[in-house]
Parts: C-alpha cells; structure tokens; sequence
C-alpha cells in the first residue's frame, strides 16, 4: 500500500509539472500568473510530513493566484471592504506559514481553526472565480477547489477526532493526482476564450514511419497481459498458450501491416485526426459559392462553373463536358483548344459507369497505384489532363469538369484532395442542374404561352363557326326574308372584322396575354348587353334587358364586353329550360358598373364554382367545349380593372355578378 501511495505522489509531481508547461503555453499571461501555484502543487503531494506548515503555504499561493485572475476581470476594486477582506485570506495564510516555521512544535489546534478559516476564505474566491471565467480556468479553477474542499474535511475530522487520520491524509494524496490528471488532459477537451490554441503537431513522416511499430508494440502489450493472467490461473497449459499467442500475434501483425490497404487506411485515419489538413474546407465552401454566384448573365454559367473550380489548384485550363446525344460535348472551355473531341457514351461506357458508381474522381498523370487505378478506361483526349471531376445528381451523370496543366510536376493528390473535390463536385452539379432545370422551365413557359395563344385563338374561332353555323341553318327558311338576309350580312361582316383581326395579332407573332389587346375607348354597357342579346338571338328564353336609371359608359373595348357578356348569356341559356327566366340588371355607382345577368336555371354546385368554373380546359360540355370560356371571361375583364363572382344554387339559378370601373385607367383602393 506504501509503495502505491508513493508512486501516486511521483506521478502527482509529473502531471503537475505537465500541467505547469501547458497552461504556461497556453494560457500566456494567466498561465504566467498560475505558474508558481502549479509548480507547489507538483511538491505539495510529496509533502505530507509538513503537516500543516505546506498547507498554509499551498492556501497562501492558490488564493493569490486566483485573486490575481480576479484581478484580470476586473472583478476587484482598490480601497473596498470586499477588497479588504478576500486579501486578507493569502495574508493571513502567510503569517500563520511563518508562525508554523517559527514555533518547532508540534501542530496544535489554533493552527488547525486558522486553517479552516483559511479554507473557507479561499473557497469564497473560488467561487467568484467560477462565476467570471470560462473554458480551461474554470476547469482549474473547479479541481483545486475540490481540494481546498477535502482539505476543509480532513481538518474538520481531525478536530473533532482529536487526531490526524494516516488514512485521509493519503487519500488526499489520490486525490491530488487525480486533479493533476484531470490539469493535463484538460486543454484536450476545453477551450479558452482568451487565448489562441496553437496545435502542436509532429512530423507527418515521423508519424507514418512510426505508426507500425506502434501497432505492433500494442498487440504485443495486450498478448503479454494474456500471457501474464495464463500464467497465474492457466495451469499446466500456461507454459504451451504463452508461446502460440506470441506467435498468433506476429502472425497477426505480419499480415495485416504487410497490406498496403489496411497501412493507407491508417494513415487516412492518423491524417484526419491528428494532423491540420492542406484545406480548410469552411473557407473553399465560402468561396467556391461566391464563385458560383456571379452577376453574369446564363450564357456564361458554363465557364461560371469552370472558374469556380480553378483556383484550387491555380490552375487556368478547364472545360466542362455536358451530355448531349450520347456523347459528352465540350459545352465550355477556359484556356483550352476550340474544338474538343466529343465523348462517345457508348464507346467508353466503363469509363463513365465508374463516374456515375463510385463518383470516381480520374487523376491521369498521377503515378499513385490507388489514384491510377481506373486510368486504362480513359479516352485518349482525357489521359493527359491534371484531374477529371465527374458532376453526378440523382444517380445521373450530367458531365465532368476537366483540369490540366502545362507544368510537367504532377501534383500529389492525396485523400485531402479527394474529400475537397467531391464537396465541389457537388455543389458544382447542384449549379449545373439548376441552371438547366431554369433554362427548362423557360422553355415551358413558351410553350404553355403558345398553348394559351392557339387555345384563345380555336376559341375565338369556334364563336365565329358557330355564328355562321347558325345563319347558314337558318338561310333555307328565311332566304327571301329582307330584314334575315341584312342581319346575315351584317353576322357576316363582323366575323370577318374580327378574324382579320385575329389573324393580324397571330402574324405579329404577339404573345398569349397580348391576344386581347384592347381598343380602349368609350363604351355604352347597355348598348353592348343588346349587342351581345341580338349575337345569342333565337333561342328561349328570351334574355330581358332592363334599363338602367343612370348613366352605364365605361371606358373599355366594345368587342371583348360584347364577347364576355355572349359567353355568359350563352352559358345561361345551356343551364335553362324554355319556361325559365334571364334577367339582365344594370346599376351605377360612384366610380363603377355592376352588372347582373341571373337566370332560374338548373345552377352549380359550391364546390364546382370554387374549383372547376374558372379553371382552363375543365369543360362539362365534353367534346363540345375547351373549357376556357369562363376563365376568358375572367382574365379579360382583369386586363380593364374589373371582376366577375359568382353565385349560385342546385335547382334555384345562378347570378353572374361583374363589376366594371367607369375608368380603370385611374387610380382606385377597391373594387
């Protein structure tokens, strides 16, 4: 037990001074100011004879020390009764030191009540000291306090029991190791506020020479351990078990560090553990992003992605290969020839199945067996490039970005590289995808515009067919009629008004929202409601038309009302039977035109008029409709300031309500 105790103060005095060094380094200036209490710790556990007199020196140094921090954050005002009082903790250690020197006797009880005051005094800055700092201090801070704390015990004990324990006394001595123990590995785990960790770093090749010998020497630690409990309970097959466990175990070694596999893997691992790596990866995020977003226009996104790449290496040749019709075609090229070979996919398909696989990353010129691994798949205009980086999203291989050089020195790409160009070559696809999912969308975007032109268009065609449908049904019977045959000419003559004019918007190649431009001009509702009647004439029942009380002239185009007021008295009379009834109200108000057109017929359902009235290409009519009309109706009275609701109920009608300003072109809050 005695041999124990003192291998654990001589291990005490180690850590110490360890610890001494380290908070030295790092800690600077309040390392400086913890150096002299650190260097008496790593004595005191030796020490235990000088009972109490080191005590009292031990108090008077870590009180000191720690009221000196205080100090440093200013917690302490000159000339304050607190001042006052914590500074007389290490002054009233000091003297009670020299009065232990001095009086060459044996401890007595005065000194033990003083020390206690002493422990509790030091405990108190202690406190303070936690409660303003952070980091590795704090940590110091809470283990010497620990044993401030046990001393309290220990001195407490011994008066009560009339003696010093031996016992608690070498516990004390545990205890401080292990509170050196904890000092030293302390700056691993913690960080400090005020100060810069500086990493202390060995040789890499030091690192990798020795990284064998270490593996080796601790199988061998463990296979002696086994070989020691063999020995104490294997019996007489201890002296057989020895030997073949040495024996698995260089075998066991042999294998494995003769793999060059399993050396790289460690290594790797050493690297990325120990070792500040070549890149700083938050730093080639942020500035490969800003590389990204450049304000350039889209035409530029190929060299935006190129440039984005080549700082990395400082390099300045690169192109980038986009697949385009079985083959990768050099869609950019910074620095390099103007005619690239295309890659053919199915010619050199290993080659780009390992891009896509394994998101093989092909160093050409490296002589490395691990990197070169694959280089014989290469086509011959790739083989003599620095690094080919495959651009892979969703399990597709949308192109690869080449690197090269007119150095001759290759470089040493190692894992480091690898990890960073896999990050890049990630952020670098996400680009790439975006940008052509962008260019995707504004092709659909034409198209769905081209689809809405021709669709207005088959519209507004349909209603001219349909006009003159119905006068070429009607011309058997009314042929010799004067006033039939004025009112035909006339349907006639405004169907090709307005077809001349739907064939001059097509030939000015106008887009689908420029189908209606507006001939904007006074217009009289009520002269337009009896247009649009007279369009919807000969079928029953009859639409009635009411006066207005006031005046009804709106600003607007005639034709465009005309054909939203025929589409919705249309719709009226589909929804009626002869024997219901279509009104048509006009009203005025300040600054606009409300009018209704309620019919009693078979009406709609709440759930259809909220998702499927106004909805494009929804028809009820089947193969009669395209389903538009309304929405038409909609986005043409949007285009003069106005809107259309609607009400309606199964079995009891429905009320078309639109509401036209008097002058949309003036500013208005409501509608």
């Amino acid at each position: 037990m005695t041999d124990l105790i003192g291998a654990s103060a001589a291990l005490g005095s180690i850590v110490y001074l360890v610890a001494s060094i380290e908070y030295t380094l790092i800690l600077r200036k309040n390392g400086a100011i913890l150096l002299p209490a650190l260097l008496l710790s790593a004595v005191w556990g030796l020490s235990a004879s000088q009972f109490p007199t080191v005590d009292f020196l031990h108090a008077a140094i870590w009180s000191t020390s720690f009221l000196l921090l205080l100090h440093q954050t200013n917690q302490l005002k000159p000339l304050t009764v607190r001042w006052l009082f914590i500074w007389a903790v290490p002054t009233l250690s000091l003297v009670m030191l020299i009065y232990a020197l001095g009086s060459n006797g044996e401890p007595n009880q005065f000194q033990f009540y003083v020390y206690l005051l002493c422990c509790i005094g030091t405990l108190l800055i202690t406190e303070q000291l936690i409660r303003n700092s952070n980091g590795l201090v704090r940590t110091l801070v809470i283990g010497i306090g620990t044993l401030f704390l046990f001393n309290l015990y220990l001195y407490s004990s011994a008066l009560i029991m009339g003696e010093v324990s031996v016992a608690m006394v070498q516990a004390r001595g545990l205890a401080n190791t292990t509170v050196g123990l904890l000092l030293c590995v302390a700056p691993l785990f913690s960080h400090s506020t005020d100060y810069t960790r500086k990493k202390i770093e060995l040789s890499r090749p030091l690192v990798f020479t020795t990284t064998s010998l270490v593996l080796a020497g601790s199988i061998l630690l463990v296979v002696s351990g086994l070989g020691y409990l063999l020995s104490i309970g294997g019996g007489q097959y201890s002296t057989i078990l020895q030997p073949f466990l040495l024996f698995l175990a260089v075998l066991f070694i042999g294998y494995n560090l003769a793999s060059p596999t399993r050396r790289s893997r460690v290594r790797i691992w050493i690297n990325k553990n120990f070792f500040q790596t070549k890149f700083d990866h938050n730093i080639e995020w942020r500035n490969l992003s800003e590389r990204l977003s450049p304000e350039t226009s889209i035409d530029d996104l190929y060299e935006t992605a190129i440039r984005a790449v080549l700082p990395i290496y400082h390099v300045e040749t690169g192109a980038l290969y986009l697949q385009e019709n079985g083959s990768y075609v050099a869609k950019g090229r910074i620095g390099a020839a103007m005619q690239l070979p295309p890659i053919d996919a199915q010619t050199h398909r290993d080659c780009l199945d390992k891009m896509v696989q394994q998101n093989w990353i092909y160093f050409p010129r490296s002589e490395e067996s691990g990197l070169a691994r694959f280089n014989h798949l290469l086509p011959d205009s790739l083989r003599y490039m620095l690094v080919i980086l495959p651009l892979t999203n969703r399990d597709t291989l949308l192109g690869f970005i080449t690197l090269s050089t007119d150095s001759a020195d290759a470089h040493d790409f190692d894992w480091e590289d690898i990890d960073l160009l896999r990050i890049v070559g990630k952020q670098v696809s996400n680009f790439i995808a975006y940008q052509m999912l962008s260019d995707e969308m504004v092709v659909t975007r034409q198209f769905e515009a081209f689809h809405q032109f021709t669709t207005f268009v088959m519209h507004d065609l349909k209603n001219l067919i349909a006009q003159q449908a119905l006068v070429v049904e009607n011309a058997a019977r009314f042929i010799d009629n004067p006033e039939f045959v004025a009112d035909a000419i006339n349907t006639i003559e405004n169907s090709v008004k307005r077809m001349d004019r739907l064939v001059q918007k097509i030939t000015r190649n106008r887009a689908a929202d420029e189908l209606g431009a507006l001939d904007i001009k006074p217009v009289a509702l009520f002269e337009a409601l009896q247009l649009a009647i007279e369009k919807c004439s000969g079928r029953e029942p009859a639409p009635v038309l009411h006066p207005p009380t006031d005046d009804t002239t709106i600003v607007g185009d005639i034709d465009t009302l005309i054909m939203v007021f025929t589409h919705l008295i249309t719709n009226a009379h589909e929804a009626c039977e002869k024997t219901d009834t279509i009104d048509i109200h006009l009203r005025a108000q300040a600054d606009r035109i409300e009018c209704k057109i309620e019919d009693t017929g078979s009406g709609m359902t709440q759930e259809f008029v909220d998702n499927r009235l106004f909805k494009p290409f929804d028809s009820t009519k089947k193969y009669q409709g395209m389903g538009i009309g309304a929405y038409q109706c909609r986005q043409i009275l949007s285009k003069i300031g106005g809107r259309i609701s609607v009400s309606s109920k199964i079995g009891e009608g429905t009320c078309f309500t639109v509401i036209l300003m008097k002058d949309f072109r003036t500013e208005s809050t409501t509608i």
